[in-house]
């Protein structure tokens, strides 16, 4: 079930591009078929030979009539017949057919397509026609004495045999009433004599017969004549719409698999903890509410404590709590591989879930050159980090109280050039000293690692706290910072997920444990102190 899951995933990923090529090809193919004029076709059926006429045809008649349909088809294509068809019909060119031999039989089918209905039939009638004139039986050869003669011929013979059978039919009776010896005699070599001649006139009858177009068997007849065709053949457009829409879903579908395949980037459980060797303390789900969509103050567990966000940062502070066991760290600097991979939202939130379990939290935005946590909470940024760092301000002429939640914070405060020198003075050093003595937590929001700040901060803090959010980073970039904060000796913590979307095969982004998470019941737990706030969005970028 997994492997078909992860199989599925990558459909699951890029469903809109698998979706989009698959409108995109069906639209297209719509909207060029829609130019497309409709195809008509008209067929004629021809017959070589006359055995179809006879009660009793031998088999050499009927092999001889398949042989002559086959010459006949391939006499349809060429040269003589289509310009004859060609200027009787006053064409420049002839639209396309074909003459196909149908199985076991004598007979030719002749297709004619074409976009013009009347077109198509005129030349399936007027190709039969001219195959038909091809044959010796043609009825309008100029041969007409011949036939004239053969028909006379017949006619005479056909009276003479008449004639001859009425006579010995006669002599026979005549015979019977006889009883003279010598007459009988006579009369028996008259109707031998007339027997003979009835026999050479019906030789001769039968020899001129075969002759004749109604006995020949190199003949061809217009069977079926070519009707008009009145429902177009083409392009079948439901059809071909379809076809097009599934090779655009095969086609997005390979993109899809491709792209999985060349995005080397951090998005599953395995290339978190087994690529990275970290330890993973918190699944975040996506919310747009924390993302930074609605204009408030990203507090998940403020807004909604029912909520699955809100439990998932419960869930996050009970398992720092638990990895770090008696060691607990003091200061905890939050931060992330890139950014805008929502540091500033966990930082908070975390701030506040630690504050909610009854500990001294002190929030700080050590992130010196775009700091958030003033806009999120809607803070004074007059005076904050760094004027207590630079210019020894005490603690308390830089720390602003908020009520929702209710935790103290220092903001990033003036602008300062440098902030990399500011963080690795010893002053610095000793302004964490004084953050450690002053809270149970200190959370630090800092810039991402791709900073310099970030990893001289790292080698002062406590711990180190790395926010991911899945398909950001690739594993590779990922692993050179994280060497890079080994050097620093920093201590690793371990990482939070973030903004998980749902189904992304990441336990909190399953529908039954989003479902589970969001408690029906909307009574508070006994940790969490103050009133709820309808605003649940946080800002952008953060």
């Amino acid at each position: 079930m997994m492997n078909f899951r992860a199989f599925l995933a990558p459909l699951r990923r890029w469903w809109w591009l698998v979706l989009g090529t698959t409108v995109i090809a069906c639209i297209s193919s719509f909207l060029l078929l829609r130019e497309v004029p409709s195809i008509y076709q008209a067929r004629a059926t021809l017959m070589v030979g006359r055995t179809m006429a006879v009660l009793n045809p031998n088999s050499n008649e009927l092999f001889l009539g398949r042989q002559l349909a086959r010459v006949y088809a391939d006499m349809a294509e060429r040269a003589p017949i289509r310009d004859a068809v060609q200027e009787r019909l006053g064409l420049e060119e002839l639209p396309e057919y074909e003459a196909l031999v149908l199985p076991d039989s004598q007979l030719i089918e002749i297709v004619v397509t074409d976009t013009i209905p009347e077109r198509s039939q005129a030349v399936a009638e007027e190709l039969s026609r001219q195959l038909v004139l091809a044959s010796p039986g043609n009825p309008e050869s100029a041969d007409q004495d011949r036939a004239r003669f053969v028909d006379e011929q017949l006619s005479y013979l056909e009276v003479k045999i008449q004639e001859t059978q009425e006579e010995i039919a006669q002599r026979q009776t005549e015979l019977a009433e006889m009883v003279s010896a010598r007459q009988i005699e006579e009369t028996q070599l008259d109707l031998i004599a007339l027997q003979d001649k009835l026999n050479t006139l019906q030789a001769n009858y039968a020899a001129l017969l075969s002759t004749t177009r109604e006995e020949a068997i190199n003949t061809i007849t217009v069977f079926e004549p070519p009707a008009l065709p009145d429902e177009p053949v083409g392009p079948k457009v439901g059809m071909l719409v379809a076809i097009s829409g599934a090779m655009g879903l095969l086609l997005g579908s390979g993109a899809s698999y491709l792209l999985e395949y060349m995005d080397d980037t951090l998005k599953s459980v395995s290339q978190i903890t087994e690529g990275l060797d970290l330890p993973i303390l918190g699944y975040i789900p996506k919310v747009k509410a924390l993302d930074g969509k609605a204009g408030g103050p990203p507090l998940a567990l403020q807004s909604d404590p029912d909520s699955a966000t809100a439990e998932a940062f419960r869930l996050l502070r009970a398992n720092l709590l638990f990895a770090c066991g008696e060691s607990i760290p003091r200061i905890i600097q939050i931060t992330s591989l890139g950014a805008a991979e929502g540091k500033t939202t966990v930082a908070i939130n975390l701030a506040a879930s630690l504050e909610r379990a009854d500990m001294r939290v002190l929030l700080v935005d050590s992130d010196l050159r775009r700091p958030e946590i003033h806009r999120a909470l809607e803070l004074s940024n007059d005076a904050g980090l760094g004027d207590a760092a630079m210019d020894g301000l005490d603690l308390d002429s830089v720390m602003q109280r908020v009520d929702s939640p209710p935790i103290s914070v220092i903001t990033s405060g003036s602008r300062v050039e440098d902030p990399t020198e500011i963080m690795g003075s010893e002053r610095y050093s000793h302004f964490l000293d004084t953050l450690r003595a002053s809270a149970d937590f200190t959370i630090l929001d800092s810039p991402p690692l791709l900073v310099a700040d970030a990893l001289v901060l790292a080698s002062k803090v406590d711990g180190v706290l790395l926010v991911i959010e899945p398909g950001r980073v690739s594993i590779s970039a990922a692993r050179a910072i994280i060497e890079q904060l080994a050097n620093a000796k920093a201590k690793l913590l371990g990482v939070v997920v973030n903004r998980i979307p749902r189904g992304s095969g990441f336990p909190i982004g399953e529908p039954h444990y989003l479902s589970y998470l969001s408690r029906t019941d909307s009574r508070p737990e006994k940790d969490e102190k103050g009133p709820r706030e309808e605003s649940t969005a946080g800002p952008h970028g953060v």
